[in-house]
C-alpha cells in the first residue's frame, strides 16, 4: 500500500497548466464559424458611428433555400436576378448561398456586434426577399425596442 501511494507521487499533474493545445481550439474553432461564441474576434460596435466615417455593422449574411420546392421560389428567383446587384453595392458583407434539399428557406445576418438575426423565408416573393435583405443589410444588430406612445 505504502509502495503505490509513493508511485502515484511521482506523476503529479503540472502546476503549470498546459496553453500548447489551446491555440488548436481556437483556431479550428474560428474554422468551424464560431465566430459567435468567441467573443475576442467580435469587434465592438463603436458608439460614434457615423461622426467621421460610417462603418457598416452587417458583416455577412448566410441564404439558405432549397432548389426544387415551392416554398424556395421567390429566394432563388432573388438569387438569380437581384443577388449580385446586392454584393457589388455592400461590398463589406460576405454573403454565403447554402442550397440544400428540403430545407426551409431562412437568411440569417451576422452583425459585428456579435448578434444575429434569423429570417424564416417560406413563401416568400422575390420582391419580399429583396425588401427583407434591405432590412438586415440597414440594421445595426440590436433587438427592435417598441417605443412607449
Amino acid at each position: 500500500m505504502h509502495y503505490k501511494q509513493k508511485k502515484l507521487k511521482k506523476h503529479k499533474m503540472p502546476a503549470i497548466p498546459r496553453v500548447d493545445r489551446l491555440k488548436n481550439i481556437f483556431s479550428s474553432a474560428k474554422a468551424l464559424n464560431f465566430a459567435f461564441r468567441l467573443s475576442a474576434t467580435n469587434p465592438l460596435v463603436p458608439s460614434f458611428n457615423g461622426v467621421s466615417a460610417y462603418q457598416p455593422q452587417l458583416q455577412r449574411i448566410t441564404i439558405k433555400f432549397c432548389k426544387q420546392t415551392e416554398s424556395s421560389v421567390g429566394m432563388r428567383n432573388y438569387i438569380e436576378h437581384s443577388l449580385t446587384k446586392f454584393a457589388t453595392e455592400n461590398p463589406h458583407c460576405a454573403i454565403y448561398v447554402v442550397p440544400g434539399k428540403c430545407v426551409t428557406p431562412v437568411l440569417r445576418a451576422e452583425y459585428a456586434n456579435g448578434r444575429q438575426v434569423h429570417v424564416n423565408a417560406l413563401n416568400f416573393s422575390m420582391e419580399r426577399v429583396c425588401l427583407h435583405m434591405n432590412n438586415l443589410r440597414t440594421r445595426s444588430g440590436l433587438p427592435i425596442v417598441k417605443s412607449k406612445s
